[in-house]
């Protein structure tokens, strides 16, 4: 493989994974400052986020691509940020790719006067 390749992937991995922490840092700090939740369920919105869903159980006919996010949840049960999706009612943001979290957080920023989140 072509080493100009090769180093690019490992910046952008590198990137990647900073991206993801800082994300999840972000919706901690958010869900704290609010009750250990966010929802935006009912609000008519003009956009709404998604993220893939991988089917639970059932990945061969459950499988989601664009699985509408209502709301974000603290889960102290697992101590993890846990997503409300169409699909599932507690979506754990590790099976949700580092595009889609950070899509996710730039969602909130944006409507967040909308949401009313703190």
């Amino acid at each position: 493989m072509n080493k100009n390749l090769m180093d690019l992937a490992e910046q952008y991995a590198k990137i990647s994974s900073k991206l993801r922490k800082g994300s999840i840092d972000y919706l901690k700090v958010i869900l704290t400052n609010n009750n250990n939740k966010i929802d935006w369920k009912e609000l008519n919105l003009p956009e709404y986020v998604s993220v893939s869903y991988d089917g639970g159980n059932h990945p061969e006919y459950a499988s989601n691509v664009y699985s509408t996010v209502t709301a974000i949840k603290w889960d102290t049960r697992t101590e993890e940020v846990v997503l409300d999706t169409e699909d599932s009612s507690n979506y754990p943001i590790d099976s949700v790719t580092t595009d889609e979290l950070y899509n996710l957080c730039d969602f909130l920023d944006m409507y967040k006067e909308e949401i009313g989140w703190k």
